[in-house]
């Protein structure tokens, strides 16, 4: 059965993951999987012996039943286990619809890795990884970033989670600040954009679209967007190649500056929808 799982590590931060991971599993009638990393002990150093892990196990049960209180009546499961974050995490988005993490950990080193864990689960995941902020997200429309017509999965799963709202669409002409685009350059593009989203557009008529075609870096444009923007979709070119490692550092800089909740796709791109005439 399909799930929606969120990181659980005592903070704040996830306990407004949990809240916002609930309402989405709410919506698509699956249960909330509470998933927790237990950090391994190093070997050989007095003190950390079974009694240790024990209690931190049972800290640890005590979180998931704190993030289990805030799932609002959803359908829940536990899992806890010695492992590091983002291998626990990649292995649930296996069999998950998606994978939800807060912004920040529960201490300054926890903070300072949890934007590195997010896109390394973002790089190697089978499911959209969404990265809620420190703060309650606010309404407004989703906001979608495409550099090509590979970025087709983010703009699919963009459309499914507008849901009736407004989408606004956004794609830069210039990936870095060596060039300016011409007029031509940015009509051409614009055009493309166009044909790129039409289909989509046209199986969701009850989502409005706005395009919107900008000259300048992505990560600048798109953090310009979302500050009021409900959800920022973007898509996560997967691990070992130079362009997956260029998206990663995009990512990584939004994770850190944007102030709602973060979508990273994986470009597994879909068919485009074929409609009836």
């Amino acid at each position: 059965m399909s799930t929606v799982v969120v990181g659980v590590d005592g903070s704040r931060t996830a306990l407004r993951a949990v809240r916002w991971a609930a309402s989405e599993a709410r919506a698509r009638d699956v249960p909330l999987r509470l998933a927790h990393a237990e950090m391994p002990l190093p070997q050989g150093i007095p003190g950390l012996d079974d009694r240790t892990r024990q209690e931190m196990h049972k800290q640890a049960l005590l979180w998931l039943d704190e993030a289990a209180g805030q799932a609002g009546g959803v359908a829940v499961q536990y899992r806890a286990q010695i492992a590091l974050a983002a291998p626990l995490l990649t292995a649930e988005s296996e069999r998950a619809d998606l994978v939800v993490l807060g912004s920040r950990g529960t201490g300054t080193l926890a903070s300072l890795l949890l934007g590195s864990t997010a896109v390394a689960v973002g790089a190697r995941s089978s499911c959209p990884v969404v990265v809620v902020p420190d703060h309650d997200p606010k309404p407004g429309p989703v906001v979608c970033g495409i550099r090509s017509v590979d970025d087709t999965a983010a703009l699919a799963r963009a459309f499914e989670q507008a849901r009736g709202n407004r989408l606004v669409v956004v794609s830069t002409t210039r990936p870095h600040l060596l060039s300016a685009p011409d007029d031509q350059a940015t009509a051409d593009h614009s055009a493309h954009l166009a044909r790129t989203v039409d289909p989509w557009r046209r199986r969701h008529p009850d989502v409005q679209v706005d395009l919107v075609v900008r000259g300048d870096h992505p990560a600048h444009t798109l953090r310009e967007w979302a500050r009021g923007a409900s959800l920022l979709v973007v898509g996560s070119r997967g691990r070992g190649t130079l362009a997956g490692w260029l998206h990663a550092s995009t990512s990584q800089a939004l994770l850190h500056r944007t102030p709602c909740p973060v979508m990273l796709v994986p470009l597994k791109a879909p068919t485009v929808p074929t409609l009836a005439r």
